[in-house]
């Protein structure tokens, strides 16, 4: 079953998250060096008085924050250590979910006779509600919405079921150990967004095996750690993007 177009869609997706990826650690890369470097000259001030810094005030204007130099030393070096590779993990996460669904969304939009394919297999019984029908110009447009309305269902799903679905739809069949990984990942970022960076019971559900931490206790996000998720990351996408070529590309 050749489709050019599709192969050539999902490349570009496959390209320009690699280039993302790679932008970030590039970024990373070279801001570390710098915030240490500034760790060390604030920590090393032999003033103690505060230092005076610009900063958004609550009406949108022009503020002011005050910290002595050891506290920002502090500050910039928390960032080194562990923020800074925690919100940009954040960013990396939400890049490789939007490559994950611009795939499904290709391929729904390219064979929507597999809207029919339900998350947990079968027929899908969902409906169509007929104010999308009659509100919509064309059958392309009613089409888009349900597509939508799929992917934010399927979106929510425990990471075994999204695999499978996935590979109903796309006919990709990634590597389940590559998944689950991708799966403590996205919860470690979740962790990052809802609860401070603390391990919970919903994180040890979602990550299964793979889990870094007890309960209640903090998860390491350092540079080996979010190394590997971009390896993971990308090991993904270039899977996705090997086996739609070697299936719709020209014979």
């Amino acid at each position: 079953m050749s489709d050019p177009r599709l192969v050539k869609k999902v490349y570009n997706l496959h390209l320009a998250l690699y280039r993302e990826l790679n932008d970030i650690h590039i970024f990373l890369a070279h801001t570390l060096p710098i915030l240490v470097e500034t760790t060390a000259r604030f920590q090393t001030m032999k003033t103690k008085s505060d230092k005076t810094f610009l900063v958004p005030s609550r009406q949108g204007k022009k503020g002011l924050a005050r910290r002595t130099p050891q506290e920002v030393s502090k500050i910039i070096q928390r960032f080194a250590s562990r923020d800074l590779h925690a919100n940009l993990l954040v960013a990396c996460v939400s890049r490789s979910e939007s490559l994950l669904n611009d795939v499904l969304r290709a391929f729904l939009t390219k064979y929507p006779t597999k809207l029919t394919v339900g998350l947990k297999g079968g027929d899908s019984s969902k409906s169509v509600p007929i104010a999308v029908v009659i509100a919509a110009k064309d059958i392309d447009e009613v089409l888009s919405s349900i597509i939508d309305t799929r992917l934010q269902g399927v979106f929510y799903a425990e990471p075994k079921e999204y695999l499978s679905y996935f590979e109903s739809i796309t006919g990709v069949k990634l590597p389940e150990e590559s998944f689950l990984k991708f799966a403590e990942i996205k919860a470690t970022r979740d962790l990052v967004i809802h609860n401070n960076g603390l391990s919970n019971e919903l994180y040890a559900r979602k990550a299964g095996t793979l889990a870094r931490a007890e309960n209640g206790e903090p998860v390491e996000i350092d540079e080996v750690y979010f190394s590997a998720a971009i390896s993971t990351m990308k090991s993904i996408s270039s899977e996705i993007e090997k086996q739609v070529r070697a299936s719709h590309a020209k014979a």
